[in-house]
């Protein structure tokens, strides 16, 4: 019995031009898992009938969710998700948050017996994104996307077996890692205030919430719309205790600003946060023979430019 696995398993993203036109073009995505799928709202029935059955079970509304998991690196199909997640366009090479709901297809392939079976979502909206630095490991990334539906075959959503869309040309770096010694923390003063290279942080982390939400109307199963809620920003930070500043940053409530800088020498990214307040802080001493660290809880805020993240990007 043939059997589809992972090993020849590919997802592709393009961007709509609008919500209901699937994307023209295509890119293929890294990932290392992904779990977007159709999901079906349903109602029981609630008829009386004399022999106990149940009548029927009606379909009342469809749509599409999950997130595609990846270690983040310099690549075309990335910065889609980068926009989607900020709700605009790279300006140059620099993206801010922007109030726009930008809608993308996803095609999922897999193969059965050498067979291609294909399912494209479309209108899928980047609901949600985190990015996680920590030692001793690569920099990883999750991108939820909410919305959709399954692209039809015989007027129903369906697999299907055409070959798969094909796939731009990419640009692409190496995967990034926390332990390159192009990877750097910075931290300082908040708008502006010379942040400096940080030699003591074990990890940090930083996840978008776009608060979208389905928009129906009576008369159709699929979502009509995906509105656009606030840009909320928080992050957590682990940093050796070898130094009071931060902590007395946290009891005086002052705002910080905050850099990661990724790079594999040529192409990467930097994220910069121009203001961010501890929201709460711990330093223990929790058990023997441990060394001492803080751990921080992290809200970005606007900062005086009028954004609250800043990617620029290195596509040289």
């Amino acid at each position: 019995m043939a059997v589809a696995t992972t090993a020849d398993a590919q997802v592709l993203i393009g961007e709509q031009s609008g919500f209901g036109s699937e994307a023209s073009t295509y890119y293929k995505m890294p990932f290392t898992a992904e779990s977007i799928n159709f999901v079906s709202d349903t109602v029981v029935s609630e008829e009386i009938t004399s022999d106990r059955a149940i009548k029927d079970v009606i379909r009342v509304a469809t749509g599409a969710e999950g997130d595609i998991n990846f270690e983040l690196q310099y690549h075309t199909a990335i910065d889609l998700i980068l926009e989607g997640a900020l709700g605009n366009d790279y300006s140059t090479n620099t993206l801010t948050e922007g109030t726009t709901t930008k809608f993308y297809s996803i095609e999922k392939n897999f193969k059965i017996g050498g067979a291609n079976q294909q399912m494209t979502f479309m209108d899928m909206a980047v609901g949600s994104l985190s990015i996680e630095a920590e030692i001793g490991s690569l920099i990883a990334g999750t991108a939820g996307f909410l919305g959709g539906t399954v692209k039809e075959t015989g007027g129903n959503p369906a697999f299907d077996t055409d070959s798969p869309s094909s796939a731009s040309s990419a640009t692409s770096s190496a995967i990034f890692s926390s332990a390159d010694t192009t990877t750097l923390f910075k931290l300082g003063d908040a708008n502006g205030g010379s942040p400096t290279t940080q030699t003591n942080v074990q990890a940090f982390s930083f996840a978008i919430d776009n608060g979208l939400r389905q928009q129906r109307a009576i008369g159709d199963k699929n979502i009509v719309g995906i509105g656009l809620g606030r840009f909320n920003v928080t992050g957590s930070m682990t940093m050796h205790f070898h130094s009071i500043i931060e902590m007395n940053k946290f009891l005086s409530d002052d705002a910080r600003e905050m850099e990661l800088h990724l790079t594999d020498g040529t192409r990467g990214y930097i994220f910069k946060f121009p203001q961010v307040k501890y929201t709460s802080a711990e330093v223990v001493a929790g058990s023997v023979d441990e060394d001492i660290v803080v751990e921080f809880e992290l809200q970005m805020l606007e900062g005086t430019a009028g954004h609250t993240l800043e990617v620029t990007r290195d596509p040289s």
